[in-house]
């Protein structure tokens, strides 16, 4: 049985046709991830999302040209990269990478950054549960920094950059979405958007 693998970095998209039976891989492509935007505030790392889509689509579908028998689609993504959306999954941010430090910055009317401030209200037990070693550039430190501009709203979700980029376009919008960075898509025709009947 063939899969299409691909792996959303912050460097490269890869992507390969996986054959689990003969546990081998053919038709490898690693092309550039799209650039981070600049003249952005110095602590911001960020991607425009339809790029990254775009990026993504084209690797699918040069792979699918080559197995079109394949029985599904393997993604996984970036540590800790997520966008910003809407009940829809309309993108309303740009892709934020792990690479941001936004956290850190200091907020106007405290002078404190996100990243301190949840440090202070976090107990030592909560600490243990998210790792022990907490670092700016992940969703929690998002959401509050998020929270703390008023841009997040009841509805709205992170989706880390597989499920944004298979979902962005699509009709269904669910909490199949929100998921980990790891996902198996599964499809007797890759029409790209429209990834269907997701197994997990």
């Amino acid at each position: 049985m063939r899969y299409l693998g691909i792996d959303i970095g912050s460097s490269f998209i890869k992507g390969a046709v996986l054959d689990t039976d003969a546990l081998r891989l053919s038709h490898i492509e690693r092309v550039d991830a799209p650039p981070l935007v600049s003249g952005l505030d110095p602590m911001f790392r960020e991607i425009e999302p339809e790029a990254l889509a775009q990026c993504v689509r084209g690797v699918l579908e040069r792979l699918h040209d080559n197995a079109p028998d394949a029985a599904g689609v393997l993604m996984c993504s970036q540590l800790h990269g997520m966008v910003l959306c809407d009940e829809k999954g309309s993108a309303l941010t740009r892709f934020i990478t792990w690479q941001d430090q936004r956290a850190l910055k200091p907020q106007r009317d405290s002078g404190e950054s996100c990243f301190d401030e949840i440090e202070r209200i976090i107990s030592r037990e909560e600490r243990l549960k998210l790792g022990n070693e907490r670092v700016p550039g992940v969703p929690l430190n998002y959401l509050f920094w998020f929270a703390r501009q008023r841009a997040f709203r009841r509805g709205h979700a992170l989706r880390p950059a597989c499920a944004f980029t298979c979902f962005h376009r699509t009709h269904s919008i669910g909490t199949r979405g929100d998921l980990g960075s790891a996902q198996q898509s599964s499809t007797s025709k890759l029409k790209w958007p429209d990834l269907l009947d997701w197994m997990f």
